[in-house]
């Protein structure tokens, strides 16, 4: 009973840490493309604001995710990414932003066979974390989103972050829908 319990305790401290460890976004946006033909960018966000290597990154123009970097090398304040994705027919550009997010680099890692401890708890955390930032938003999943249909919730007006790249299984749904609960309680309180 005891080896059961310091199991227990084990898997609790890591749910809890999983939580206390998010940073809120880190929000920047690419400075240069680096050589012509290269797969790299510099980003203005560094370690001094808490970026770390291999960290994803979502790229934004205006409201439209058009593109994902990860980083490669990061400096005190700026950082090397390498392009891992860019919508068709888009390119990046000076000045598009940038965004570490550990809500979805969290849902990205986030498998079948985790064992993440109350990942509803750990959803209305994320979410709470994301409110104080500043980033109000709706995370989607199933069929694709419409082409053409703007990203955003028509229920909160907040903006829709696609989560693709994930592994949908219940504890995924379980932390989507904690998640978009919160979002739209706090909708609701405004």
């Amino acid at each position: 009973m005891t080896k059961l319990l310091s199991i227990i305790g084990v898997l609790v401290v890591a749910s809890v840490s999983l939580a206390a460890d998010q940073r809120a976004p880190v929000k920047g946006q690419i400075l240069k493309l680096n050589e012509p033909g290269t797969i790299t960018v510099t980003v203005d966000i560094g370690n001094d604001k808490g970026v770390k290597l291999f960290d994803v990154c979502d790229v934004y123009r205006e409201k439209e995710e058009i593109g994902k970097l990860r980083i490669t090398k990061v400096e005190p304040d700026q950082s090397i990414a390498e392009i891992t994705g860019v919508l068709p027919e888009k390119k990046l550009e000076t000045g598009d932003r940038v965004i570490v997010d550990d809500t979805l680099q969290f849902l990205r890692n986030l498998r079948p066979n985790s064992d993440v401890m109350a990942p509803a708890e750990l959803g209305r955390s994320y979410a709470q974390t994301d409110i104080r930032s500043d980033m109000k938003r709706i995370l989607y999943y199933g069929v694709p989103w419409s082409r053409g249909k703007p990203l955003i919730d028509e229920a909160t007006g907040y903006s829709v972050s696609i989560t693709a790249g994930c592994v949908v299984s219940k504890d995924f749904v379980l932390f989507v829908e904690a998640y978009n609960s919160a979002m739209r309680e706090h909708f609701g309180k405004r």
